[in-house]
């Protein structure tokens, strides 16, 4: 018997993102986004950075309560998200660069699906699967892989590799692991011991064999909103049921379709 389950264990929606709380409160309003780079990591992280001359932008940021120096570091991604960078840690440095030249960066892949919330920066993420095809959960996955971030599939191996901020990997390793099971556990097949029949009569004298050919052609017209279909068909039908269904005769088919 199945387990009647075919998608993995869909993670409670959070209703909002919570950061530890802690003592650091951020305040900028309408401040230079390497101004801001500046303070968090020189006065509140301690930090040794580098950034791009292509990075710029305007950073407006008010915390509604203290967050913690983890906390930070996940404020820092978003708001870099939000003007077209991305953080990149590297040799323990902290490397800000605009989001197009993040994949040319030197950044150690990791492997497998990690637990969420390991670490913050850019990253790359190669995922083995063990039940789904990479092609199709690539097709599934699409519509959520927001700009900054990538997906490539290793058909071959059978690999996703993902590229892009961690709490952007986060998100999608999460999506993954909902449609990478073993759907087949999910079936149910049966066996049944006959007592009085033939099985092999049951399978093949189940009811009237049908078959119909259709030769001819359709038109659309006022775009694919209606339909003119005609040809010719040849039917043949066998009365395994000896009712009196045997049929076996050439037809012409014509015939006017409208859709709304």
């Amino acid at each position: 018997m199945g387990t009647g389950v075919f998608l993995g264990e869909v993670p409670e929606p959070a209703r909002e993102r919570q950061f530890p709380a802690g003592d650091v409160t951020l305040n900028f309003e309408a401040t230079s986004l390497r101004e801001f780079v500046k303070v968090i990591f020189e006065d509140i992280l301690q930090e040794n950075y580098l950034i791009d001359p292509k990075v710029d932008g305007v950073v407006t940021l008010h915390t509604t309560r203290p967050v913690s120096g983890e906390a930070v570091l996940s404020i820092v991604e978003s708001v870099l998200e939000l003007n077209g960078a991305v953080l990149v840690q590297d040799r323990g440095i902290y490397r800000i660069v605009p989001v197009a030249a993040a994949e040319g960066e030197s950044v150690s892949p990791m492997v497998g699906k990690r637990a969420p919330g390991t670490g913050a920066g850019y990253g790359v993420q190669i995922i083995p699967l063990k039940h789904g095809s990479a092609a199709e959960i690539e097709s599934i996955l699409k519509p959520f892989v927001p700009a900054g971030t990538t997906l490539r599939v290793d058909a071959t191996r059978n690999l996703l590799i993902l590229s892009g901020p961690r709490y952007r990997l986060d998100h999608l390793v999460e999506t993954i692991k909902v449609f990478d099971v073993d759907w087949l556990k999910g079936m149910s097949f049966g066996m049944f011991p006959l007592h009085y029949a033939d099985a092999t009569v049951l399978v093949d004298g189940r009811g009237d064999d049908y078959r119909e050919y259709f030769v001819g052609f359709n038109l659309f017209l006022y775009g694919h909103r209606f339909k003119w279909q005609t040809g010719l068909q040849y039917t043949r039908m066998k009365d395994n049921a000896n009712d009196g269904g045997d049929y076996d005769g050439w037809g012409l088919t014509s015939g006017l379709r409208i859709y709304w």
